[in-house]
């Protein structure tokens, strides 16, 4: 029974995914952007191969990497200024007028330098886009499965653009060269930038507005949940980029193949990753985020280990499969935990450091990929890279295992939360923000939780037990386990109308004035609630006469 609840809540999850318009925008304008980058790839490495040589190409390469890992944090820091929806248009827009330029430097033949400095400032407006959407997407959706749907289809899109990117630029190459290649990606820009610009504001509770140095490293590690990603998505990415040199010499050396089948290789990890992908979604839907992070990162090294032990086209086409099921795995869970682990109001900042740390980390694996194969052969770095992920898996698997237990017991206080209707239509980021804020308190039967004319501070949710209001010495109410009050003081800013006593002994959690009023301000939805919650209970005032003075105070 609990195996078929969980499966129709992923299936319902996936349906809102399609279902929502601002999700399929943000989706389809993610999947625009990456099959720009993809393309100008192509097009813009065959330019430059062409018009200066390996050197020119492996300049860009640097600048693709070293561009975002410094400006990706300072645009993705800006985001609480211009908001999620204008900040994604601008860097389409800034991306799309560079590529024009690119354009028409590729049309003239130009100097190559032109196109270093465009290509650095358009891989840092797409180096954000990413980023600032999975900080945006949270605040689309209301429930936990239905983030993690959210991601499964931008893996699946990604895979799609893996493909379609690369594919397109080599059609135009063809047609009518790079020029045309980089052009064609103008128009996909300005598409993205026309779907991010009807993305709705999120709601957020930005309890903290004061930004500092080091404010987004604080953000990204200020819990150990969050530490983990940030150290462990590196990581893989640090192999990732490894793999990218000692495949090319691998496949002709160790493989005895031509240069063609490296693209065949590395399109099995897309291919992969894409048809696992519902698999993918059942493993990472059932509660355990962070564990299939770990699986993640042994399905992307082990496979890579052995196909250095057996180098054969069939066989390492199925093992770099696998390692494509592990790159959709690592995807999922950690962009689904990051939003899980760090405040709503510095999303886009804590994703934006992540993104450079992963450039960073494909740098250095490139970098150390190259000291490996000078002093050894490709089959022995394939294997040495290869099996750093399950090794590092299986040191932080006792810390993953514990992180999911944490999130589990914080689903059952968010759970909690999204049952009272005056929270009922805030979406994840917000409710998850509320849950942290949730204290744990105990009364015993006949003790006075709250009294008639005292200051309003909290708000209490039931866990357990039973509590009686009273109004001028008469009961008016009696709620249990599931039920909540004390929003009456909160909402209309008025001395508490009851008196509340524990009838049996209570278990309840606590919700500070600050953070439930500052919960009601990010929806007008959650304020209409409220205030029916609060006008229901005050009609039951006796007489109603309390009811019309505090639902009116100048009367």
């Amino acid at each position: 029974m609990a195996t078929r609840g969980t499966v129709r809540r992923q299936l319902a999850a996936v349906r809102v995914v399609f279902a929502s318009r601002p999700l399929r925008n943000c989706q389809l304008a993610l999947a625009l952007v990456r099959s720009t980058d993809l393309a100008q790839l192509v097009a813009v490495s065959a330019f430059l191969f062409q018009h200066g040589g390996l050197g020119s190409v492996a300049a860009f390469g640097v600048v693709r990497t070293a561009a975002p890992a410094i400006g990706v944090p300072a645009a993705t820091a800006v985001t609480g200024r211009f908001g999620h929806g204008r900040l994604l248009r601008l860097l389409a827009l800034v991306a799309a007028v560079a590529s024009a330029g690119i354009t028409a430097v590729l049309a003239a033949r130009r100097p190559v330098a032109i196109v270093l400095v465009l290509s650095g400032l358009i891989g840092i407006a797409i180096g954000a886009f990413r980023p600032v959407t999975s900080a945006l997407m949270p605040s689309l959706v209301s429930r936990p499965e239905e983030l993690v749907a959210s991601n499964a289809a931008a893996g699946f899109l990604d895979g799609a653009t893996t493909l379609a990117g690369p594919l397109l630029a080599s059609v135009l190459l063809g047609v009518g060269g790079p020029a045309w290649a980089v052009g064609v990606t103008v128009v996909l820009l300005a598409a993205a930038a026309l779907f991010a610009g009807r993305l709705p504001a999120p709601s957020t509770m930005a309890l903290e507005t004061r930004r500092s140095p080091g404010h987004a490293l604080r953000t990204l590690f200020h819990t150990p949940e969050a530490s983990s990603i940030g150290i462990l998505v590196p990581c893989q990415t640090f192999v990732r980029g490894a793999l990218n040199v000692i495949v090319v010499v691998f496949v002709v050396d160790a493989m005895r193949l031509s240069d063609s089948a490296i693209g065949v290789l590395l399109g099995a990890i897309g291919v992969g990753g894409m048809i696992a992908l519902p698999a993918a979604l059942g493993i990472v839907g059932t509660g355990r985020l962070y564990r299939s992070l770990g699986i993640g990162l042994a399905l992307w090294g082990a496979p890579l280990a052995v196909a250095a032990g057996i180098p054969h086209l069939p066989v390492a086409l199925a093992l770099f499969a696998v390692v494509g099921v592990g790159n959709v795995l690592i995807d999922v869970s950690a962009y689904s935990a990051v939003p899980r682990a760090v405040p709503d109001h510095a999303l886009a900042e804590a994703f934006g450091l992540l993104e450079a740390l992963i450039q960073i980390a494909m740098a250095l694996g490139a970098a150390v990929a190259g000291v490996l194969l000078h002093w050894l052969d490709a089959r022995t770095s394939l294997l040495i890279v290869g099996l750093l992920l399950p090794v590092v898996a299986l040191i932080a698997a006792p810390f993953l295992r514990r992180f999911d237990a944490r999130l589990g017991h914080h689903d059952l206080e968010v759970d909690l939360l999204r049952r009272q209707p005056v929270f009922a239509d805030l979406p994840m980021p917000v409710l998850d923000n509320l849950g942290a804020r949730l204290a744990p308190v105990t009364f015993a039967a006949g003790e006075v939780i709250m009294s008639e004319g005292d200051h309003g501070d909290q708000y209490v949710l039931i866990v357990d037990g039973v509590v009686t209001f009273t109004q001028l010495g008469a009961v008016v109410n009696v709620l249990e386990r599931g039920d909540s009050f004390g929003e009456i003081a909160l909402v209309r800013d008025i001395p508490r109308t009851a008196t509340a006593v524990a009838t049996t002994p209570v278990v309840a959690r606590t919700l500070d004035r600050e953070a439930f009023l500052a919960a009601l301000g990010c929806d007008v939805r959650a304020r209409v609630r409220a205030d029916a919650v609060v006008d229901e209970r005050l009609a039951r005032a006796p007489g109603g006469d309390l009811g019309r003075a505090a639902a009116d105070p100048d009367a």
